[in-house]
């Protein structure tokens, strides 16, 4: 402790808050360290650019706060430098093959007596419960109840994740890699956040509870945001803007609700989304060099509400394959450069596609491929 604060010499601590000025951006790391051993804190960034060429690791339970997005500025300096977050001691042998009362949880080949300890968090699905109690090599009990439907046996994964993480009034800008990565987290918050001209701006990876709202990424190389195996999580205003990939691609995400959120003018796709369920969308994705919206495989029950959808380069709305009980409804579909909503294999099943205005789409309104499709009250069509 005392070797940490020794960095500290002009900075105040005082109720766990430590302040940094532009030209302590050296001190980042030690000030998260310094809070991470005293329990969690908050770090408070004043105005200016933060020039930082280490990566830096952040902790559960400390806050980063800038003044504003616009003022508040961590510039990686065009290397390989970011903000990272990772769980720890993770644990993935053997599967998952009962869960009884939603707490009893057993395994097979598992050697969870000696590997795993309570306190530490399971993930299962998209969720992560947390651990009571280890009661055999094949046996434990979560302190919460599992309340997913993965089909059982399951592989899964055990963690001491990082928690309790929110930023607040920054920009990270400017890394050869990806600018804020969270793998293996919980409860996380971002407000008034943005990750620009990076080569990917943020990525979620095995995240759950994510809380995104006034988060903008804009002119990153690829994606702008990522998410994989992330599920129980809400954004709203989460924009993005001219990316080299998609605006977001979804990889197993599950229970999400998005709203008045942008997605437009990426390279690649706006909205992205392969192997996702419960996903309810509001918003636009319009000017894209793909579709608008693409639901690639694998997807059940996105309801695509109220969409702006249009000038995109491809389709507004595309169900490649094996997309079903999936809605559009109430959108505004028109100038794309393909179809305005297309479901393109006999594999999608049973959507609904209702209360649309489609219009003028350059190969057509209109192409439905699919099985058990329902299509009513649609302008255009």
């Amino acid at each position: 402790l005392l070797t940490a604060g020794a960095a500290f010499k002009n900075v105040s601590i005082g109720e766990q808050i430590v302040t940094l000025a532009p030209i302590q951006a050296d001190r980042l790391q030690a000030a998260f360290d310094i809070l991470d051993l005293r329990g969690g804190g908050i770090i408070q960034l004043l105005s200016g650019i933060y020039k930082i060429t280490t990566a830096i690791v952040g902790k559960s339970s400390v806050a980063l706060k800038g003044i504003s997005a616009a003022a508040t500025i961590l510039d990686f300096s065009d290397t390989a430098a970011n903000l990272s977050y990772a769980g720890t001691d993770v644990y993935t042998t053997g599967t998952i093959t009962a869960i009884a009362s939603s707490v009893l949880v057993t395994g097979s080949g598992t050697s969870w007596l000696t590997e795993v300890e309570a306190g530490q968090h399971l993930f299962l699905g998209t969720r992560w419960y947390k651990i009571a109690a280890v009661t055999s090599d094949t046996t434990l009990t979560l302190a919460e109840g599992y309340i997913d439907s993965v089909t059982l046996p399951s592989t899964y994964r055990i963690a001491s994740i990082v928690q309790d993480i929110e930023l607040n009034d920054l920009t990270l800008q400017d890394s050869s890699g990806t600018a804020l990565t969270v793998t293996d987290g919980r409860q996380i918050v971002l407000d008034n956040v943005r990750a620009n001209s990076s080569n990917k701006g943020i990525v979620y990876t095995n995240c759950s509870e994510v809380s995104s709202e006034r988060v903008l990424t804009v002119t990153n190389t690829s994606n702008g945001i990522e998410a994989t195996n992330v599920g129980l999580s809400d954004w709203e205003s989460t924009n993005s803007i001219a990316n080299g990939g998609h605006w977001v691609a979804f990889n197993n995400c599950k229970t999400f609700s998005i709203a008045a959120s942008a997605f437009d003018a990426n390279t690649g796709d706006g909205f992205n989304l392969t192997t996702c369920q419960d996903i309810i969308f509001f918003g636009e994705a319009s000017g894209n060099g793909g579709q608008g919206i693409e639901l690639v495989s694998g997807n059940t029950n996105i309801v695509l509400n109220n969409v702006i959808a249009s000038s995109n380069t491809s389709d507004g709305i595309k169900l490649t394959a094996s997309s079903d009980d999936c809605k559009i409804l109430g959108g505004q579909i028109k100038s794309n450069g393909g179809y305005g909503i297309n479901i393109a294999a006999s594999t999608c099943d049973n959507n609904l596609i209702a209360l649309n205005m489609i219009l003028l789409n350059t190969t057509d309104q209109l192409n439905d491929s699919g099985t058990g499709t329902i299509i009513g009250a649609n302008v255009g069509v």
